[in-house]
């Protein structure tokens, strides 16, 4: 059975972003990825392909307003997938592409 992470692990809950900004962003199967997105930015915009398929291509794309994106994590480019004990540092990513 696959495991779902949904609790913001602490390391994220101490990052400083701003809450204000519009953020887009397109995730592929990680649940834990945009729940904490969205707890640094409440106002944020997700699509999300749903964990329930089986490809295991985990992905986070953030878009800018000015038309600009970035793959901020790749599980298919070798970065493994999205846990607790990696989701700061992939969101540290997100602050620094959008900030």
């Amino acid at each position: 059975m696959r495991k779902f992470f949904t609790q913001i692990p602490k390391a994220v809950e101490l990052l400083k972003a701003n809450p204000t900004l519009p953020v887009r962003a397109h995730i592929e199967y990680s649940i834990l990825a945009e729940v904490c997105l969205k707890h640094l930015y409440p106002k944020s915009e997700v699509t999300l392909n749903s964990p329930d398929s089986r490809t295991g291509n985990i992905e986070v794309t953030i878009f800018k307003s000015d038309g600009k994106k970035e793959l901020v994590h790749s599980k298919k480019n070798g970065q493994g997938n999205i846990t607790p004990d990696n989701v700061a540092e992939i969101m540290q990513r997100v602050i620094r592409f959008v900030e």
